[in-house]
């Protein structure tokens, strides 16, 4: 029913909420995160802001200039991790 559905679309659109040092402390739902495409070269960068008492809010940071109607784009995998890791 509707608790599977919502539990299969977490799986496959949920984001590890990371602190300022990039340790993930929790997981959660962003759909506009979830609508852009993976890149190994990406123009984006996904943050967290946190507010006592609220949810986390997830913050798109471009990180280089990107000229109108370019695709906005974000790696899937820690790019700090070695190649051979990445593609597994």
């Amino acid at each position: 029913g509707k608790a599977f559905d919502a539990l299969s679309r977490f799986r496959n659109n949920n984001f590890a909420v990371v602190d300022d040092l990039f340790i993930a402390i929790g997981a959660g739902c962003f759909p506009i995160g979830a609508a852009l495409n993976h890149s190994c070269r990406p123009n984006c960068l996904l943050t967290y802001e946190f507010s006592a008492g609220r949810i986390p809010s997830q913050v798109i940071r471009v990180m280089e200039d990107v000229e109108m109607g370019a695709e906005l784009t974000h790696s899937y995998v820690d790019l700090a991790l070695p190649t051979w890791e990445r593609q597994t």
